[in-house]
């Protein structure tokens, strides 16, 4: 892996004021592991974000509330989009003891996607009462995706970056009919994802109507 440098784009919608992200992230973890966990966990976030009606969601800043510093670099992996780290050792470096670091070069939407689902992994497989430190990665490659914590970070990672409401909306107002592909790119550049996140976004949206 190459130098690491902050993720310096800001997103729209970020806000300026620090908010106390500490009951938010301990309700999330003390919710019920069933159906009705992805949207409530980003429910919470985006009320307490003062997020409800706006997008793009700005991912960046949400980590930052939570404590990480955000950072980008050269990734040689191709199949690795990213990776989170937890531990006490990182202060010596860093200027918190939580970090996310995205490939470089990736689109902007695949890096905020990234980012949603390092924080998935941070709210729901990071337990800090058992655990003085935590990595993951994020890689793209077909037998990572397919693990339960996978399946369950991206699930968590598109409704946060596209909420559900906001997303049928949105689609209902750029929708063209009989042009899905031109349909995918309006919402990709609406929600500042990639394609291919809008497109299942859509699939998964709709398979619960």
């Amino acid at each position: 892996m190459g130098k690491i440098i902050p993720f310096t784009r800001q997103d729209r919608n970020s806000s300026r004021g620090e908010r106390d992200m500490t009951e938010v992230i301990r309700e999330i973890r003390a919710l019920p592991r069933d159906g009705a966990l992805i949207k409530t966990a980003v429910d919470l976030i985006l009320k307490k974000m003062g997020l409800t009606d706006k997008y793009p969601i700005p991912i960046v800043r949400i980590a930052q509330e939570m404590g990480f510093a955000v950072y980008q670099q050269p990734i040689s992996d191709k199949n690795l989009s990213g990776y989170i780290a937890i531990s006490g050792d990182l202060k010596e470096r860093y200027p918190s003891d939580k970090i996310i670091s995205v490939s470089q070069d990736e689109s902007l939407g695949h890096k905020r996607f990234t980012i949603a689902h390092e924080l998935a992994h941070f709210l729901f497989d990071f337990d800090p009462g058992e655990m003085s430190e935590y990595y993951d990665t994020y890689q793209t490659d077909a037998i990572h995706a397919e693990s339960p914590e996978e399946k369950r970070a991206n699930q968590f990672a598109a409704y946060l970056l596209m909420p559900e409401d906001i997303f049928n909306k949105v689609n209902d107002h750029v929708k063209v009919e009989g042009d899905l592909y031109e349909t995918v790119n309006r919402l990709a550049k609406e929600f500042q994802v990639s394609a291919t996140a809008a497109r299942l976004h859509i699939d998964e949206v709709k398979s619960k109507q």
